[in-house]
């Protein structure tokens, strides 16, 4: 399986888009409804964090590469950060260790987006 030869059918393939675009305007709305109480510092800092660990690291590497490959830890690294179950245990680590908080919607909307 790859991007072009996919396990779904067209028609399941697009019903899981449309579930997560779902999940998307949820967390938008949510986003937008309690704007005032997000602490955008947090929320921005949670947004990267997913980029900063999962795709720098590999897309420096691929840079630097001469025949642009990367080292198998790269794409690990970006599966494991763009991973629905990655983001819950971060939220729930940040619920239970710093609060509850609506900034933690940084991570859906970046990973549905």
């Amino acid at each position: 399986m790859d991007a072009k030869n996919r396990f779904e059918t067209k028609v399941t393939f697009a019903l899981s888009r449309l579930e997560w675009l779902g999940f998307l305007t949820v967390s938008l709305v949510l986003a937008f409804q309690h704007r005032t109480e997000i602490r955008w510092a947090v929320f921005i800092l949670l947004f990267t964090v997913i980029d900063v660990i999962g795709y720098l690291p590999g897309a420096i590497a691929f840079r630097r590469s001469p025949d642009r490959r990367v080292p198998r830890g790269c794409y690990v690294a970006y599966n494991l950060m763009h991973s629905l179950v990655t983001a819950g245990v971060l939220a729930g680590a940040w619920a239970l260790f710093v609060r509850p908080e609506w900034a933690l919607l940084a991570l859906p909307i970046h990973l549905m987006g």
